[in-house]
Protein backbone atom coordinates (compact mmCIF):
# COMPACT_ATOMS: atom_id res chain seq x y z
CA UNK A 1 0.00 0.00 0.00
CA UNK A 2 1.40 3.40 -1.01
CA UNK A 3 0.43 6.97 -0.25
CA UNK A 4 1.18 10.41 -1.63
CA UNK A 5 1.88 13.04 1.02
CA UNK A 6 1.16 16.62 -0.06
CA UNK A 7 2.99 18.67 2.57
CA UNK A 8 2.00 22.18 1.42
CA UNK A 9 -1.72 21.28 1.29
CA UNK A 10 -1.61 18.78 4.20
CA UNK A 11 -3.32 16.04 2.20
CA UNK A 12 -2.64 12.29 2.20
CA UNK A 13 -3.83 10.38 -0.90
CA UNK A 14 -3.82 6.56 -1.15
CA UNK A 15 -2.86 5.12 -4.53
CA UNK A 16 -5.61 4.24 -7.01
CA UNK A 17 -6.82 0.72 -6.30
CA UNK A 18 -6.43 1.08 -2.53
CA UNK A 19 -9.56 -0.23 -0.83
CA UNK A 20 -8.17 -0.75 2.67
CA UNK A 21 -6.02 1.46 4.90
CA UNK A 22 -4.14 0.17 7.91
CA UNK A 23 -3.89 3.21 10.17
CA UNK A 24 -0.79 1.79 11.79
CA UNK A 25 0.84 1.29 8.37
CA UNK A 26 -0.20 4.78 7.25
CA UNK A 27 1.48 6.23 10.34
CA UNK A 28 4.67 4.28 9.52
CA UNK A 29 4.64 5.48 5.89
CA UNK A 30 4.25 9.06 7.10
CA UNK A 31 7.26 8.66 9.41
CA UNK A 32 9.28 7.35 6.44
CA UNK A 33 8.16 10.32 4.33
CA UNK A 34 8.92 12.94 6.97
CA UNK A 35 12.46 11.56 7.29
CA UNK A 36 13.04 11.82 3.52
CA UNK A 37 14.70 14.82 1.85
CA UNK A 38 13.55 18.06 3.58
CA UNK A 39 9.99 16.94 4.34
CA UNK A 40 10.56 17.63 8.02
CA UNK A 41 9.91 21.31 7.21
CA UNK A 42 6.18 20.55 7.00
CA UNK A 43 3.98 20.49 10.11
CA UNK A 44 3.57 17.07 11.62
CA UNK A 45 0.57 15.09 10.46
CA UNK A 46 0.16 12.62 13.31
CA UNK A 47 0.31 12.12 17.02
CA UNK A 48 -0.36 8.74 18.57
CA UNK A 49 -1.34 7.59 22.01
CA UNK A 50 -1.87 4.15 23.47
CA UNK A 51 -0.24 0.92 22.42
CA UNK A 52 1.42 0.38 25.79
CA UNK A 53 1.66 -3.24 26.93
CA UNK A 54 -0.60 -4.38 29.73
CA UNK A 55 0.40 -8.04 29.55
CA UNK A 56 2.82 -8.87 26.73
CA UNK A 57 2.65 -12.61 27.34
CA UNK A 58 -1.13 -12.54 26.98
CA UNK A 59 -0.99 -10.11 24.04
CA UNK A 60 -2.91 -7.42 25.95
CA UNK A 61 -2.18 -3.84 24.83
CA UNK A 62 -3.85 -0.48 25.28
CA UNK A 63 -5.77 0.50 22.15
CA UNK A 64 -3.74 2.77 19.82
CA UNK A 65 -5.32 6.09 18.83
CA UNK A 66 -3.86 7.92 15.82
CA UNK A 67 -4.71 11.63 15.60
CA UNK A 68 -4.45 13.61 12.38
CA UNK A 69 -3.46 17.10 13.50
CA UNK A 70 -2.85 20.66 12.32
CA UNK A 71 -5.36 20.30 9.49
CA UNK A 72 -4.00 17.19 7.79
CA UNK A 73 -6.66 15.11 6.01
CA UNK A 74 -6.95 11.96 3.92
CA UNK A 75 -8.43 12.17 0.42
CA UNK A 76 -9.47 8.78 -0.97
CA UNK A 77 -8.28 7.63 -4.39
CA UNK A 78 -10.07 9.12 -7.40
CA UNK A 79 -12.42 6.20 -8.15
CA UNK A 80 -15.71 4.68 -6.99
CA UNK A 81 -14.93 2.34 -4.10
CA UNK A 82 -15.43 1.41 -0.46
CA UNK A 83 -12.43 2.27 1.69
CA UNK A 84 -11.95 0.16 4.82
CA UNK A 85 -10.01 1.60 7.77
CA UNK A 86 -8.30 -1.01 9.95
CA UNK A 87 -5.55 -1.55 12.53
CA UNK A 88 -5.99 1.41 14.83
CA UNK A 89 -8.42 4.13 15.73
CA UNK A 90 -8.22 7.16 13.40
CA UNK A 91 -9.28 10.53 14.84
CA UNK A 92 -8.43 14.21 14.43
CA UNK A 93 -7.20 16.71 16.99
CA UNK A 94 -10.23 18.95 16.36
CA UNK A 95 -12.89 16.18 16.29
CA UNK A 96 -13.56 16.77 12.58
CA UNK A 97 -13.83 14.15 9.81
CA UNK A 98 -10.38 12.71 8.96
CA UNK A 99 -11.45 12.41 5.29
CA UNK A 100 -12.17 14.99 2.61
CA UNK A 101 -14.00 14.45 -0.68
CA UNK A 102 -12.26 13.35 -3.85
CA UNK A 103 -11.46 16.00 -6.43
CA UNK A 104 -13.64 14.29 -9.04
CA UNK A 105 -17.28 13.19 -8.76
CA UNK A 106 -16.75 9.71 -7.36
CA UNK A 107 -18.80 7.67 -4.89
CA UNK A 108 -16.60 6.69 -1.96
CA UNK A 109 -17.81 4.95 1.17
CA UNK A 110 -15.51 4.89 4.22
CA UNK A 111 -16.00 1.89 6.48
CA UNK A 112 -14.36 1.54 9.89
CA UNK A 113 -13.67 -2.11 10.57
CA UNK A 114 -13.35 -1.42 14.31
CA UNK A 115 -15.51 1.09 16.25
CA UNK A 116 -14.04 4.57 16.35
CA UNK A 117 -14.03 4.60 20.16
CA UNK A 118 -12.99 1.11 21.23
CA UNK A 119 -11.30 -0.34 24.24
CA UNK A 120 -11.55 -3.96 23.10
CA UNK A 121 -8.62 -6.11 24.18
CA UNK A 122 -7.72 -8.90 21.75
CA UNK A 123 -5.29 -11.80 21.90
CA UNK A 124 -3.48 -13.59 19.13
CA UNK A 125 -5.48 -16.80 19.11
CA UNK A 126 -8.11 -19.03 20.69
CA UNK A 127 -11.41 -17.30 21.27
CA UNK A 128 -10.24 -14.02 19.71
CA UNK A 129 -10.74 -11.99 22.87
CA UNK A 130 -9.92 -11.57 26.52
CA UNK A 131 -12.56 -11.84 29.23
CA UNK A 132 -12.84 -9.49 32.19
CA UNK A 133 -11.16 -11.86 34.62
CA UNK A 134 -8.07 -12.13 32.41
CA UNK A 135 -7.82 -8.38 32.00
CA UNK A 136 -8.28 -7.88 35.75
CA UNK A 137 -5.55 -10.41 36.47
CA UNK A 138 -3.21 -8.64 34.02
CA UNK A 139 -3.83 -5.28 35.70
CA UNK A 140 -3.29 -6.78 39.14
CA UNK A 141 0.03 -8.21 37.96
CA UNK A 142 1.07 -4.66 37.05
CA UNK A 143 0.22 -3.41 40.55
CA UNK A 144 -3.23 -1.92 39.85
CA UNK A 145 -5.21 -2.87 42.96
CA UNK A 146 -8.62 -1.94 44.30
CA UNK A 147 -6.95 0.00 47.11
CA UNK A 148 -5.04 2.11 44.57
CA UNK A 149 -8.05 2.73 42.33
CA UNK A 150 -9.11 6.00 44.07
CA UNK A 151 -5.69 7.44 43.22
CA UNK A 152 -6.62 7.29 39.53
CA UNK A 153 -9.52 9.65 40.20
CA UNK A 154 -7.04 12.22 41.47
CA UNK A 155 -4.92 12.27 38.32
CA UNK A 156 -7.07 14.98 36.74
CA UNK A 157 -6.94 17.38 39.71
CA UNK A 158 -6.04 20.85 38.34
CA UNK A 159 -2.51 22.05 39.10
CA UNK A 160 -3.98 25.19 40.66
CA UNK A 161 -5.81 23.03 43.20
CA UNK A 162 -2.62 21.16 44.06
CA UNK A 163 -0.68 24.41 44.43
CA UNK A 164 -3.36 25.89 46.70
CA UNK A 165 -3.23 22.79 48.91
CA UNK A 166 0.56 23.03 49.21
CA UNK A 167 0.52 26.70 50.23
CA UNK A 168 -2.28 26.01 52.74
CA UNK A 169 -0.42 23.17 54.43
CA UNK A 170 0.83 23.78 58.00
CA UNK A 171 4.64 23.78 58.18
CA UNK A 172 5.52 25.37 61.55
CA UNK A 173 3.25 25.40 64.59
CA UNK A 174 0.01 26.75 63.16
CA UNK A 175 1.66 28.69 60.31
CA UNK A 176 0.93 27.62 56.76
CA UNK A 177 3.52 27.67 53.98
CA UNK A 178 2.05 30.90 52.59
CA UNK A 179 2.10 32.62 56.01
CA UNK A 180 5.68 31.50 56.62
CA UNK A 181 6.82 33.06 53.35
CA UNK A 182 5.03 36.33 54.20
CA UNK A 183 6.76 36.36 57.58
CA UNK A 184 10.21 35.75 56.07
CA UNK A 185 9.65 38.34 53.33
CA UNK A 186 8.82 41.01 55.89
CA UNK A 187 11.69 40.29 58.29
CA UNK A 188 14.28 39.77 55.57
CA UNK A 189 13.17 42.18 52.88
CA UNK A 190 10.66 44.66 54.29
CA UNK A 191 11.19 48.15 55.70
CA UNK A 192 12.10 48.34 59.40
CA UNK A 193 11.31 51.13 61.86
CA UNK A 194 12.11 51.48 65.57
CA UNK A 195 15.41 49.61 65.36
CA UNK A 196 17.31 50.02 68.64
CA UNK A 197 14.14 50.97 70.54
CA UNK A 198 11.73 48.91 72.58
CA UNK A 199 9.47 48.34 69.58
CA UNK A 200 10.62 47.23 66.12
CA UNK A 201 8.22 47.15 63.20
CA UNK A 202 8.69 45.19 59.99
CA UNK A 203 6.58 46.15 56.98
CA UNK A 204 5.37 43.78 54.28
CA UNK A 205 7.31 43.89 50.99
CA UNK A 206 4.64 46.11 49.39
CA UNK A 207 4.94 48.53 52.35
CA UNK A 208 1.18 48.35 52.80
CA UNK A 209 0.91 47.09 56.38
CA UNK A 210 2.81 46.24 59.54
CA UNK A 211 3.58 42.59 59.07
CA UNK A 212 5.54 42.01 62.30
CA UNK A 213 5.74 44.18 65.43
CA UNK A 214 8.18 43.05 68.13
CA UNK A 215 8.76 44.16 71.71
CA UNK A 216 12.49 44.23 72.51
CA UNK A 217 14.27 44.44 75.88
CA UNK A 218 17.46 46.38 76.66
CA UNK A 219 19.61 43.50 75.38
CA UNK A 220 17.75 43.35 72.06
CA UNK A 221 15.88 40.16 72.87
CA UNK A 222 12.38 39.83 71.50
CA UNK A 223 9.94 39.42 74.37
CA UNK A 224 6.71 39.58 72.33
CA UNK A 225 5.86 39.27 68.65
CA UNK A 226 2.64 40.40 66.97
CA UNK A 227 2.08 39.17 63.41
CA UNK A 228 -0.35 40.02 60.62
CA UNK A 229 0.15 37.24 58.08
CA UNK A 230 -3.07 37.63 56.10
Amino acid sequence: MSFTFDGPNKIIVPDVGTTSISVRDLYSRWKDWIATSDNSKYVEAFTVTGGEPVDVAAGVYVTSYFFLQTGWKIRPAEEDHTLSVTSGVLLTDDSSDPFVSTTGAFNVRVRYVAPVYTETVLTGGGGGGTDQATVQAALTAQGYTTARAPNLDRLDIPLSTIAAAVWASVVDGTLTAAQSVRLMNAVLGGKVSGAGTATETFRDVDDSKNRVVTTVDAQGNRTAVARDLT
